[in-house]
């Protein structure tokens, strides 16, 4: 009974540091970031002075709402921007990645935050919706976006990224 009383008052009593590094200078990119967590993600990196957030959404014009609400709330303009990209298209990814390599002088931080919860069976371009897209092609955007990653990171510290 002792881990589950443990687990019960870190979840209910602990309040965790509130994190104060500044990501000034760095460009982040967060999937599925106009609502929910990857939402307050993006807020959150423009409280803590990110020099340009990539908010890549589903649907563009509830993306430029949220860009808005983002950009209001920390008093920051010319912020974030939106792009298009679904993760039940494997073409919408490779033009996101294609897009972010050229477009982008460097991806510093990656938060890959789109997600889907279906109580039906679907399918998307051949496989089981949820799992094209909370892995399948998660995994695909991370691999594709990887080279840039790596590439900014040698651009900061002469130390080889793994």
């Amino acid at each position: 009974m002792r881990p589950i009383a443990a687990f019960l008052y870190s979840q209910l009593f602990v309040i965790p540091n509130y994190p104060t590094a500044s990501f000034a200078n760095q460009t982040i990119v967060i999937t599925g970031s106009n609502t929910g967590l990857g939402f307050e993600a993006a807020r959150h990196f423009a409280r803590l002075n990110a020099k340009k957030i990539i908010i890549a959404v589903r649907n563009v014009a509830a993306g430029e709402k949220d860009k808005e609400l983002i950009e209001t709330s920390t008093c920051r303009t010319n912020l974030c921007e939106v792009w298009e990209l679904d993760l039940a298209s494997y073409d919408s990814i490779k033009s996101f990645a294609q897009r972010a390599a050229t477009e982008l002088p460097r991806i510093d931080f990656l938060l890959e935050n789109a997600g889907i919860v279906t109580h039906t069976y679907n399918t998307a371009e051949g496989h089981e919706r949820t799992i094209t897209i909370n892995v399948i092609r998660t995994f695909l955007l991370g691999l594709l976006l990887l080279s840039k990653l790596k590439e900014s990171a040698t651009q900061i510290s002469p130390m080889k990224p793994r």
